[in-house]
């Protein structure tokens, strides 16, 4: 199942940026994947690369984390965004999340601080049409995250 997966990853990962090299691939490889057993050097026959992490790569790809370096590199485990329409939410079954004070903002993938709320719901609708990086900070374990998103 490793060469669907492998092949699907690139194929967004090349919507994202159309002209990339195989060099390239292999450099997002190499800066993105985790190592299953920290105990092997990396690439190696057993695991290659290691484990591709495709959210990692298409911010690697997009050059994101230089310009929001207060952004995470990973999706929250225990919370999901839901756009409906032009307002962005958080979903998440732990019912203490709404009491833990979350801050949810929104970048635009230069850096530029585009809208920030406390609460789990931000409207967008007064924001212009493009892809933006949403961070979601919360002390509930598992709901910090970050996301992209197109309006």
């Amino acid at each position: 199942m490793a060469t669907p997966v492998v092949a699907g990853t690139i194929a967004l990962w090349l919507e994202a940026k159309p002209d990339l090299t195989t060099e390239q691939i292999l450099d997002i490889f190499a800066h993105t994947c985790t190592h299953p057993d920290p105990s092997l050097d990396y690439p190696n026959n057993v695991y290659g690369y290691g484990q591709i992490d495709a959210y990692a790569g298409l911010l690697y790809i997009l050059d994101v984390m230089a310009n929001i370096p207060e952004l995470s590199s990973h999706q929250p485990g225990k919370a999901q965004f839901q756009l409906v329409g032009r307002v962005l939410k958080v979903i998440c079954e732990d019912t203490s999340l709404s009491e833990s004070s979350p801050t949810l903002t929104v970048f635009s993938l230069k850096g530029e601080k585009m809208a920030s709320v406390n609460g789990t719901s931000i409207d967008l609708s007064t924001l212009p049409a493009g892809i933006y990086a949403v961070q979601f900070t919360s002390e509930v374990p598992g709901t910090t995250g970050s996301t992209l998103i197109r309006l």
